[in-house]
């Protein structure tokens, strides 16, 4: 592979994983807020027993398991990405300036 190619290659994947990091720090700031939010619902349901109240903690419950699943891919996604640019930098012979 052409070492020009290869360079743009290492940017791309490095400029993707810095974008997966950053969603990566947003969804566990979400996780956070949200899981302090379910947990005051999940009280405010067993105290007021009302249908509206067992209502919001259960999407809270499902909107606060599909955060915690994209996180997962994210993490995911980032390791992968991780593993691409480990192998395109083993090939890479950066251009030294003098």
């Amino acid at each position: 592979m052409k070492q020009g190619r290869l360079a743009r290659q290492v940017e791309q994947t490095s400029l993707a994983i810095l974008a997966a990091e950053q969603q990566i720090r947003v969804l566990e700031e979400q996780v956070q807020v949200w899981s302090e939010m379910r947990d005051d619902l999940h009280t405010r349901s067993l105290v007021s027993e009302t249908p509206q109240a067992q209502q919001e903690y259960n999407a809270m419950e499902r909107q606060l398991a599909l955060a915690v699943e994209a996180l997962s891919e994210q993490r995911t996604d980032r390791s992968s990405l991780e593993a691409v640019l480990s192998r395109l930098m083993s090939e890479w012979e950066p251009e030294v300036l003098l």
